[in-house]
C-alpha cells in the first residue's frame, strides 16, 4: 500500500507503505503527540526558568543601584560633615534661570531687578549662615537696613538680598557663592558666619588641616567676589558662642583664633573685617551680663532683639561709609 501524508501541528509526515497503513497510522499519531507532549513540557519549563532569571536579573539590578545611592550619600555626607574640599577652583556661569528663596528658604528678595545695569542701581548682598538668615526672618534686619540706607541717601537706587543658611560653612558659602551672590551682580556684599567654629569638633577646628581647609576656602571666596562685580566686600564673625564672660565660653579660645585669621585675611586682601564679636563682648561688659545668653542671644549664639540691632547698626555704618561719596549716575 502506498504511504499516508499526515500533518500535525503544522509539521507533515509521510507513513512508509505497509499492509497494516491505519495501525501504522495510528501509531505514528499516537507518537506524535507523546513527543509534542514532552517538547510543550520543556517549552514551559524552559520559559519558567527564563522567568526566574529575570526576576534574579531585575533584583539584582534594582540592589546595585540602592547600594549605589547608598554610597552617593554617604560620601555626600563625609564630604560635608568632614569639610572636605571637592571644588578643584571657583568657576561662575551665567545662569538665566536663577533661583529666587524667600524668607522661608531663609533668603529675602527686596526690590530686585537683575536686568537693571550696576551704574543705576546699587545691589547689596548679606551673605552667610544662621547670622544672617534668623535676625532676618525675626527682626527684618534686611528691610530695616534697607531702609535707612535709603533714607540717608535718597538720591541713590539701592536694592538689597539678605540670604542665610543655617548651617553653611565657608565651604557651603563658596559652593552657592555664583547663584546666590556673584550671578545676581551686587555691588556690595557683607559675609557674616559662625558656622566653622560652632559646628565640627574642637578637634576639628583646632587642628592645622582644619585651619588650611578653612583659610583656602576663604580666599578663594574672597578672590572670586573681588573678581566679579563686587565693588565693596566686608567679612564679619564669628562671634559669641555664650555670653559669659570671655574665657568663661567652651569655645572662646577657637572663636578669637577664626577672628584673627579672618582679620589676617581681610587685611592681606584689601576687604574690610567688622568685628561684630568685640562689639557684642562689650555690650555684655556694658550690661555687666554673666548669664550663657538671654541678652544679646536667644541661646548663646543667635542674636536676639537686642543683638540684632547692634549687627544692623553695624552693618549700615559700614554702607554709609561705602556710599558717601557715591554720585547718582
Amino acid at each position: 500500500m502506498d504511504g499516508h501524508n499526515i500533518s500535525r501541528r503544522g509539521v507533515h509526515y509521510t507513513t512508509l507503505p505497509t499492509d497494516d497503513a491505519d495501525g501504522d497510522e495510528n501509531n505514528l499519531i499516537r507518537s506524535y503527540h507523546y513527543s509534542a507532549t514532552i517538547l510543550e513540557n520543556i517549552i514551559e519549563i524552559k520559559d519558567v526558568e527564563g522567568s526566574h532569571v529575570n526576576h534574579r536579573r531585575h533584583y539584582i539590578n534594582y540592589v546595585i543601584s540602592v547600594v549605589f545611592v547608598i554610597i552617593c550619600l554617604i560620601l555626600l555626607f563625609l564630604f560635608d560633615f568632614l569639610n572636605l574640599d571637592i571644588i578643584s577652583d571657583v568657576r561662575c556661569f551665567k545662569n538665566n534661570n536663577m533661583a529666587v528663596y524667600d524668607k522661608n528658604n531663609q533668603s529675602t528678595i527686596l526690590n530686585y531687578d537683575y536686568n537693571s545695569t550696576i551704574k543705576s542701581v546699587h545691589r547689596i548682598i548679606l551673605f552667610g549662615d544662621s547670622l544672617i538668615g534668623r535676625p532676618t526672618r525675626r527682626y527684618n534686619l534686611d528691610t530695616n537696613i534697607l531702609n535707612r540706607i535709603r533714607i540717608r541717601y535718597p538720591h541713590l537706587s539701592f536694592e538689597l538680598q539678605a540670604t542665610g543658611i543655617d548651617g553653611n560653612r565657608i565651604l557651603s558659602l563658596r559652593r552657592r557663592m555664583c547663584q546666590d551672590v556673584i550671578n545676581k551682580r551686587p555691588e556690595a556684599v557683607i559675609m557674616y558666619w559662625d558656622s566653622d567654629v560652632s559646628d565640627p569638633s574642637i578637634d576639628y577646628i583646632a587642628s592645622q588641616d582644619g585651619i588650611d581647609r578653612y583659610t583656602k576656602n576663604l580666599i578663594d571666596v574672597i578672590k572670586a567676589l573681588k573678581s566679579s562685580s563686587v565693588k565693596y566686600l566686608a567679612i564679619a564673625g564669628p562671634n559669641l558662642l555664650g555670653e559669659l564672660p570671655e574665657g568663661e565660653n567652651a569655645r572662646d579660645k577657637y572663636l578669637n583664633l577664626y577672628r584673627q585669621i579672618n582679620q589676617l585675611i581681610a587685611e592681606q586682601y584689601n576687604i574690610t573685617y567688622i568685628d561684630i564679636r568685640q562689639a557684642f563682648l562689650q555690650a555684655d561688659i556694658d550690661e555687666e551680663w554673666n548669664q550663657y545668653s538671654g541678652y544679646l542671644t536667644q541661646d548663646g549664639e543667635h542674636p536676639s532683639a537686642t543683638g540684632s540691632k547692634i549687627e544692623e547698626d553695624l552693618f549700615y555704618k559700614q554702607l554709609q561709609l561705602w556710599y558717601k561719596h557715591v554720585v547718582p549716575t
